[in-house]
């Protein structure tokens, strides 16, 4: 279609087009998503997918409704896992608002720059009550708030 307005002629096209539900849109797209993930390192589990650790649960939630998809042999749901070995082991998330609650509740600190910060907090702690200081050598720190969920640092001494 088009029209003319004084001396300038303009195209334009209405074009329908059928919705879908967002459940649906994002059941078939996260698979494909999550695959495209890059790692610098990487390692291949269960199946074929090369991934960074084991992909041992998905957690998927749009609202309170699950995401229904499989990615590398499972099934993703609603619920995480908290610490090991604790009575919080496996975390029933109930909607995508309340997982930072769940998850601070069975002990995970999901928030990078929180762990990041209690990590240097009580290392420096723990150094100044023998009269020392933290060395952390670059990129030492990014790498191990990424490996631990709650983070406590220890003191120890070599004999």
């Amino acid at each position: 279609m088009s029209f003319k307005n004084w001396k300038t002629e303009y195209v334009y096209a209405r074009i329908k087009e059928s919705s879908r539900h967002a459940l649906e849109v994002l059941s078939e797209d996260l698979p494909a998503t999550i695959a495209k993930i890059s790692f610098p390192k990487t390692m291949r589990w269960n199946s074929q997918v090369m991934f960074s650790r084991p992909i041992r649960w998905i957690l998927a939630l749009h609202g309170d409704v699950v995401v229904p998809f499989w990615f590398a042999g499972v099934m993703s749901g609603n619920s995480s896992c908290g610490l090991r070995n604790t009575t919080s082991a496996v975390v029933q998330i109930e909607n995508a608002e309340s997982y930072s609650v769940a998850m601070r509740n069975a002990g995970v600190n999901i928030v990078v720059e929180d762990r990041k910060k209690k990590i240097v907090e009580q290392s420096n702690t723990l150094a100044e009550s023998v009269n020392g200081q933290i060395l952390i050598p670059k990129g030492l720190l990014d790498e191990v708030v990424n490996l631990v969920e709650a983070p406590i640092p220890v003191l120890g001494k070599f004999k």
